[in-house]
């Protein structure tokens, strides 16, 4: 066992899970889990555009698999093709199970025993994984009529429904109450309302467990209170927020209203400062934990 001593904190490592692999016990890109009872995780896998094996892992402590919904094959993908790009997972009170799909704009649910219980979200639903002969690292221009292509390639190598595709480069409006562009963080706080950050939309919504828009708060921009494309999200003991500001290389801190109280690090590589963080987590001792993503540390 390795002990590591991080300012006044000691941490043991114990042990691993998970090696790689396309399904079972294996992980393939795994980018976030939760914690269910009876000594349980949750993980949900990324997978990548050549060989859809994303979806969620249910594992107990030394390993053993519980149940998966993954998308194994090149040609079904993770919700049957619906979802291709997951992004976060969190778990309500009654151990629920909410997965947030980035492409899809949708939260997809599943009950403790991975039975589907439905989505919501304002995105397409159906999205096709046929990957097209394009790799580029920004969206395509289209360059036909309106209308005549029913799929448009994106930069991850997906095609998505021509509508969405329009959200997508901006040409049709998600920036409405409830609507969502990009969804990425879920947390849920103490009365079971889901928190997500709206990534594209450069904020914070604030949902019932069926998708019932509560609230709303943050906008683009670099100052104080603002944001640009934010990603994790933690709640502390006193239902503080915080938020994992990737575009602006910092974690902010807000109530639970939104309003801005602090922040933490700042671009740069040296110890303290930060480069695109993507996750956050707050312990019961107030002490804020950030998964620094351009510099592969924590």
């Amino acid at each position: 066992m390795r002990t590591r001593y991080v300012g006044d904190r000691v941490y043991n490592y114990d042990y691993s899970l998970g090696t790689i692999g396309i399904g079972g016990r294996n992980f393939f890109f795994p980018v976030d889990f939760a914690l269910g009872s009876d000594r349980s995780l949750y993980v949900l896998n990324k997978g990548y555009e050549f060989l859809p094996t994303q979806g969620i892992s249910k594992v107990t402590m030394d390993h053993q698999l519980l149940w998966e919904d993954r998308g194994n094959q090149i040609d079904t993908g993770f919700m049957d093709g619906q979802a291709p790009q997951p992004s976060s997972i969190a778990v309500d009170s009654q151990e629920n199970v909410y997965v947030s799909d980035e492409e899809a704009n949708h939260i997809y649910i599943f009950d403790r025993d991975g039975n589907r219980l439905g989505n919501w979200g304002s995105g397409s639903k159906g999205i096709s994984l046929t990957t097209p002969n394009f790799a580029s690292n920004d969206f395509p221009k289209y360059n036909g009529q309106e209308g005549t292509a029913s799929l448009m390639p994106i930069a991850n190598n997906f095609s998505i429904p021509f509508e969405q595709y329009l959200k997508k480069v901006g040409s049709i409006d998600t920036s409405g109450d409830g609507e969502l562009n990009g969804p990425t963080g879920l947390t849920f706080d103490q009365d079971d309302r889901l928190l997500i950050s709206d990534s594209h939309n450069h904020r914070i919504q604030t949902f019932t467990k069926d998708g019932t828009f509560i609230s709303k708060w943050g906008s683009y921009g670099t100052g104080e209170g603002e944001l640009n494309l934010p990603w994790g999200l933690a709640l502390d003991n006193d239902n503080n927020v915080y938020v994992a500001d990737w575009g602006n290389s910092r974690v902010q801190k807000f109530s639970y209203a939104g309003h801005y109280l602090a922040t933490f690090g700042a671009p740069g590589s040296v110890e303290g400062e930060l480069d695109h963080p993507s996750s956050v987590a707050v312990d019961k001792d107030g002490d804020v934990y950030v998964t620094d993503w351009g510099r592969h540390r924590l």
